[in-house]
């Protein structure tokens, strides 16, 4: 799954350079693509020189590594085990890469630093940021076999992230957990997550592709 959705978006990168031109890289009047522009593009699997990336759950970090080496402005992979993460980033990354530590919590927590960690990793990407959250949020196989506590963690995290504009994008493959999908719809949408959930890839019986943000559809599984 996740290098069927590193390629969707290399290849959906790739047509838009070409069809893009000399304009790839900038506007006509020197100044980059505005956010609304960026997180419009990136809804549909496009990376641009303005992109900036979180990675949830990132696991080896090959999604985050491939969208920061296709043009990502800034790539930042995480997950809560960073140790094999942190080599695979500094060995492929490049220098658009980096690796972080980010737990999932919730306000309900039964731990409350968790959350409070949470939130002090969002006030720091922001201040290093130039006071903006990110464009895109991905994450693959970030569903399977979790329980609701963390399917609840996951998506307040991701809320937490992102503001109005950002697109959230994950991948996911059934392997008998279709649960999982409802549950972290369920969570979301308390936490003004909207979107919807499509089919993708070369199995469509298994694999989705869900699209969310703060401004999105109501649609879900």
């Amino acid at each position: 799954m996740c290098r069927a959705v590193a390629e969707a978006f290399c290849d959906a990168t790739q047509r838009w350079k070409t069809s893009e031109g000399a304009r790839e890289t900038a506007r006509d009047d020197g100044r980059g693509r505005t956010r609304a522009e960026t997180c419009a593009l990136a809804k549909e699997l496009v990376i641009t020189p303005d992109t900036r990336v979180i990675e949830v759950g990132a696991g080896i970090g090959l999604l985050g590594i491939v969208l920061a080496r296709i043009g990502a402005k800034r790539s930042t992979i995480t997950d809560d085990n960073v140790r094999l993460l942190s080599e695979n980033v500094s060995a492929s990354g490049g220098s658009r890469a980096e690796c972080k530590r980010l737990r999932w919590a919730s306000p309900t927590s039964a731990n409350a630093s968790e959350w409070d960690a949470v939130q002090a990793f969002v006030e720091t990407y922001v201040r290093e940021n130039d006071g903006e959250r990110p464009h895109l949020i991905v994450g693959t196989d970030v569903m399977y076999s979790q329980s609701r506590a963390t399917c609840r963690a996951l998506a307040s995290t991701i809320a937490a992230l992102a503001d109005d504009d950002t697109v959230v994008i994950i991948g996911f493959e059934d392997r008998g957990d279709w649960g999982q999908v409802a549950h972290f719809f369920e969570h979301a949408e308390t936490c003004g997550l909207r979107g919807e959930a499509d089919p993708f890839g070369e199995d469509e019986d298994d694999w989705l592709l869900i699209r969310l943000s703060k401004r999105g559809d109501s649609k879900s599984p």
